[in-house]
This record gives C-alpha cells, structure tokens and sequence, in this order.
C-alpha cells in the first residue's frame, strides 16, 4: 500500500473478512437466542408452581439433547429444542385445565434443558481459537438479556387480563425467530468433520477463519484422528485403549460438573443475599419493585465484562477473581445485615449490587464457557448434556437447600456458614481445572491426553511389559470398544 492506496488483493482480503465476521456474528447471534430463551424461562419458572416440572423436563431435555447433538448434529439438536419450545409455549398459552398446562410444561422444559447444552457447543465449535470464549459468553449474556425481558414483560402486563398467558406464549416467539434463523445456518463444522464429511467441514471453517487458520485446524483435525499426539503411551491390549478414552471423557465431564456445582453452590448463597436484602427493605415498595430489574440488569453488565476480558485475562483468573471479591462481600454484608436488622443502611445496596455484578462476571459466565470447550470431539455432544444434566439437577436442589439453610440457622448465619466452601471453590479452580484461553479445541483434548499419560506414567513405568513392534505401531483412537481403525470418526 503507498500514499493509502491498497492494492486489489488488499481491498479484497478486507472486503473478505468483513464477510466473515458478518457471518460469524449472525451465527453467534442465532445460536445465542437459545440463550434468551433460556434465560425468559429461568424467570417464568422462578415463581410458577410447576417449578419441578420444569426442572424434570429440562434435565431429560439435556439428557436426549447430548444424544441428538453426537448423532444428528448440534445445529440439528438446537432445531429440535426450539419445535419443542413452541409447541410447549403454545400448550401453556392456551391451556385450558391444569393437566394440560403441565405438558406444556414439560415440552417446554425439554427444549430449555437442550438448548443449555447445545447453543454454547455450536457456538464453541463454530468459533475461532482468539475469541471463542467471548461468543460462546454471547449465549450467557443473552441468558441474562432474557431474564431482564421477562421482568420488563411481566411488569408491561401486571394488569392485563390472563398474565401469567401472556408471560408463557411471548417465551415461544423468540424460539421460533431461532428456528427460522438456524434453519438458514450450517451444522457445527467439527461435527461435520467427524462424521467424515470432511470438504463441507472445510467450506464452512473458510466462511468463519482465514486459509491460514483452518489449514491448522484441520491439520489439528487429522492429527487426532491419526493419534500425533506428543508422548504417546503405548497401549498393551484393547482394554486399555478402552479405559484411556473412558479416563479422557470423565476427565471432561467431571471439569463441566466442578464448575456447574461451584455454579448452583453460589446460587444458594445469591438466594440468601436477596432474600435478606427483600427483608431488610421490606416496608420501601421501590426498593422490593426493583430489586429483580436491578438484579438482572446487573448480571448483563457483568456478562459483558466477561466477554469483554475472557479471552485476555483468561477462564480460570475470572473465575477466581470472581470467587474472591463475592467471598470477600460475604463478610462485609453479614455484619452489616446483623447490626442494623430489618433496616439496613442504604451503601448494603451497594455491595450486594457489588456482590450479584461479581457473580456475573466469573461464576455464572465462565462455567458455560468451559463446559463447552473440555470434552473430546468424538462423544463432545454427551459430555456436554451430562454436564448440562448436573447443572439441572443442582438447580433443583437449590430451593430446597435454601429454605433448609435460611429455616435452621437463619439467612445471616447461613452465609457465614457457606463462606469457608466459597474459599474451596476458588482453589480447585486453580489446582484442577485446565486453562483453555486460546487453544483450539484439539489442542485442549490433547492436553488432557497429556494430563492423563503424566498421571500414568509413573505405573506404567513400573509396570512396564514387551510390546511387539506391531503393537507400537498401532494408531491409538477414542473409539468405542477400542476395535475400531484410524479412518472412522475422531
């Protein structure tokens, strides 16, 4: 380029990358509604009596929706979600006696509990290596973007005839604008790539990355399907190859759970919070009015942070970070609810405003990020339903663990109870979980590879038997029954 002239090849390289970025936010942007409508129903259950329902439905939902995404594609898994949504919309919105708003509810928790699991897995699939975290973050931000619609929507009909018809059927209308738009969207390119569709993979990498970036994606691709890994470990017999690619998936699945826990764990604790601070300014209308707007308001900021300084700072230094400030609030709201009672100075709005926008920022965000980037591609889409499973299954426990906890010892108590776990929490982060900022998501399963062959080395060593050359020469696979050669799927 002279005197700011570009050449044509620069003036097409350009005119080429907005293209590509075009794309890459539509895709986001259509898969995060999955997030929206997570979130819009996080908020129509947090008050409905058919809370356990709900939970149920999306707990098989995640359940079925892990099988949908590993056989028929997470494109496909998110599609189904959204039918399931609609039709369980509709059923609410319309129902005529109880028992028919029960299925409705359910069908409704079916999409929710795959879509919590999908959306983040397409996303993260579909994503390049330097900002993977911050679009699959797009999906949590929108969760809480949704949330906030539902609390403006429920406030826009607080007098109209028939609300809570009104709250449940607008919960289908952005199910059916994500059905339309991932309609229009290609399958997840790594799962493409798996079921050996391999040019359509590569056509798709090409609209989201440069050559240059997807030729070592699928250079990366090859390597795990042909097992170039570093410091391979010789397997002595199938049932060791079969128990290696079961260490490598609990591997993942427990990551996903750890952080789904220390995600439910909190929730106690963010319960306990506001549920003292209601109490605290139960005679201020306002304060009581606002206090969920402000809440949901606060969790988007906090997402936005996330995705803002995610891929900079890193998962585990949000997540950490994030621990630490929240831990630290605890021992500054529980002295200050105890001193003043039922009439708490104004600045505690101020720390539990600090207390739910640090949450956001780390806690609730980061484990979605994670989950969705730790599992091997193979059985990608089971790992992340199981994890999504655990998620349910923790928020089910999260009410009643609550009201056990604010009932025996109080709600100020409680919290101080629940501070030494919230230390815990930070350091298994930093002992356990992997750091996976900027590494592709082959690099990241073959570091868990790595993780596990360190682990073994020092028994196998000690162990060691005479391998025959051919046994050496064998590639080594993640397959089921460990029988199957390199050519099948990754």
């Amino acid at each position: 380029m002279e005197d700011g002239l570009h050449t044509p090849e620069e003036y097409a390289e350009g005119r080429q990358s907005t293209w590509k970025l075009l794309f890459l936010i539509r895709l986001t942007l259509s898969a995060s509604i999955g997030g929206l409508i997570f979130g819009y129903d996080a908020g129509v259950i947090s008050g409905a009596s058919l809370f356990v329902q709900a939970i149920v439905g999306a707990i098989v939902g995640a359940a079925i929706g892990g099988w949908i995404s590993d056989s028929h594609g997470r494109r496909t898994s998110i599609l189904v979600a959204d039918l399931l949504s609609i039709v369980g919309a509709i059923i609410m919105a319309f129902a005529p006696v109880p028992r028919v708003m029960i299925i409705g509810r359910i069908l409704m928790g079916l999409g929710v509990g795959i879509l919590s699991m999908a959306s983040p897995l397409y996303i993260s699939e579909a994503s390049p290596t330097r900002i993977r975290g911050a679009l699959v973050g797009t999906n949590w931000l929108l969760y809480t973007v949704g949330n906030l619609l539902f609390y403006l929507t429920n406030l826009a009909f607080t007098k109209a005839p028939g609300t809570w018809r009104w709250l449940v059927g607008v919960g289908g209308i952005p199910a059916l604008v994500q059905l339309i738009l991932m309609f229009l969207l290609p399958e997840s390119p790594r799962w493409l790539y798996k079921q050996n569709r391999e040019e359509e993979a590569v056509d798709i990498l090409l609209k989201i990355s440069p050559q240059h970036e997807v030729s070592k994606v699928v250079e990366s691709l090859k390597a795990l399907r042909e097992n170039k890994i570093a410091n391979p470990i010789v397997l002595h017999s199938r049932s060791m190859q079969m128990k290696e690619c079961v260490a490598l998936t609990n591997r993942g699945i427990l990551t996903g759970i750890l952080y789904h826990m220390s995600q439910q764990y909190w929730a106690v604790n963010m319960k306990l919070v506001l549920y003292r601070t209601a109490t605290g300014f139960a005679s201020n209308k306002m304060v009581l009015l606002a206090l969920p707007l402000v809440t949901s308001g606060l969790g988007v900021l906090g997402s936005i942070v996330t995705i803002t300084f995610v891929d900079r700072i890193g998962r585990r230094p949000m997540m950490v970070l994030s621990v630490l400030v929240t831990f630290l609030l605890q021992f500054v709201l529980v002295p200050t609810f105890m001193a003043f009672g039922n009439h708490p100075s104004k600045y505690v709005l101020l720390c539990v405003g600090a207390f739910i926008f640090s949450y956001s920022t780390g806690i609730a965000t980061v484990a979605w990020i994670v989950s969705s980037e730790v599992y091997p591609l193979r059985n990608r889409g089971m790992c992340a339903g199981i994890a999504a499973v655990s998620y349910w299954v923790f928020k089910l426990l999260v009410n009643p663990l609550f009201l056990v906890f604010k009932n025996s010892l109080g709600p100020d108590e409680a919290m101080l109870y629940f501070a030494p776990f919230s230390a815990m929490t930070g350091a298994y982060v930093m002992l356990i979980i992997p750091e996976t900022k900027r590494l592709p998501l082959e690099e990241v399963e073959n570091m868990l590879i790595r993780l596990l062959e360190s682990e073994k080395k020092p028994i196998e060593s000690s162990q060691a038997l005479p391998v025959p050359d051919s046994a050496r020469s064998r590639p080594r696979t993640c397959q089921a029954g460990g029988a199957r050669s390199a050519d099948t799927n990754v």
